[in-house]
């Protein structure tokens, strides 16, 4: 049998060592590839995230257009109507009797910058709305809140043919109506035999005209003051 020497002893522990340290730095090469791996992985998908975000961004809020902030003598059935906002699928319009929108009378997802109030809405009201823009990126913030006051007159509209009834100033300018001098704000109101509210309009202290709707033989004059 041979005999293993002080030497050879020493050597094949060296060899050991040498192994366990190749396997230890082989074991630090995989762990630090598979950090350096996730790292780059990691990397790509928040430049992902920044390339969708910069794709589908939040949509900015739209401009009120039209009735113009405090308009009086407006129709009950109002149109409503914003400015487009570049990527939009579709816009949501909420009306209410409340600024703070607590609860609100119509509340309607549209695809186009406009939408038309029901028409049951009640007159001489004062009503607040607003809009904002739906896009692939999220929902935009809500537009400014605007108001209108609705008119004191339910309108007959689009019931046969219409022609225009101009009311000009007199001089001096106290038209009156009913015995009721106009004063800036009134309201003026078309109607026929009927009874029927055909045509209204908000007298502005100049010229204001009237589209009256159907073909009454007369029409009669009167003028709500509140």
């Amino acid at each position: 049998m041979n005999k293993i020497t002080g030497s050879q002893t020493q050597m094949v522990c060296h060899l050991e060592a040498s192994k366990k340290f190749a396997a230890s730095a082989s074991q630090q090469g995989i762990c630090i590839a598979a950090i350096e791996a996730i790292k780059l992985v990691a990397v790509a998908i928040i430049m992902i995230g920044v390339l969708v975000q910069g794709i589908y961004a939040q949509p900015n809020a739209p401009l009120l257009v039209s009735p113009s902030n405090g308009a009086s003598g407006q129709s009950h059935s109002s149109v409503l109507t914003w400015s487009s906002v570049t990527g939009a699928l579709s816009y949501r319009v909420q009306v209410s009797t409340d600024q703070n929108f607590g609860s609100t009378i119509f509340n309607q997802n549209d695809s186009v910058a406009t939408a038309q109030m029901p028409g049951d809405s009640v007159a001489g009201r004062v009503y607040y709305w607003r809009t904002n823009a739906i896009s692939a990126g999220g929902s935009s913030s809500w537009s400014g809140v605007w108001s209108f006051i609705t008119t004191h007159f339910n309108v007959r509209y689009n019931t046969g043919n219409n022609m225009t009834v101009f009311v000009l100033p007199a001089t001096p300018p106290n038209i009156t109506i009913d015995d009721s001098t106009l004063q800036i704000g009134d309201e003026i109101g078309a109607f026929n035999q009927a009874g029927l509210c055909v045509g209204a309009a908000v007298w502005t202290g100049s010229n204001t005209y009237l589209t009256v709707w159907g073909n009454p033989p007369y029409f009669n004059g009167s003028a709500n003051t509140g």
